[in-house]
């Protein structure tokens, strides 16, 4: 989880400055949001496929836990981000 901290603060500081690189900061968020839902899967002994797919990831996530539809949309959007 320390990882995709690392990725979420690096978004947060490219998003801060004054030129915004967009890609980057989507990148970094996509690769954030897939290590905190591989990160809650595995927590709840489910160890997931290897994907990027952010969509697949989080369907995974609300079968455990409903207020992950509050995330469908914005992890719908970052899935165009991942390698």
């Amino acid at each position: 989880m320390v990882i995709a901290d690392d990725d979420f603060d690096s978004a947060k500081i490219l998003n801060d400055a004054i030129k915004k690189h967009m890609e980057v900061i989507c990148y970094l968020c996509a690769q954030a949001t897939e290590k905190y839902l591989k990160c809650y899967l595995t927590y709840n002994d489910i160890f997931p496929q290897k994907t990027h797919n952010l969509v697949l990831l989080n369907d995974k996530c609300i079968e455990l836990d409903n207020s992950f539809n509050g995330i469908k949309m914005e992890c719908g959007f970052l899935n165009r981000y991942f390698n």
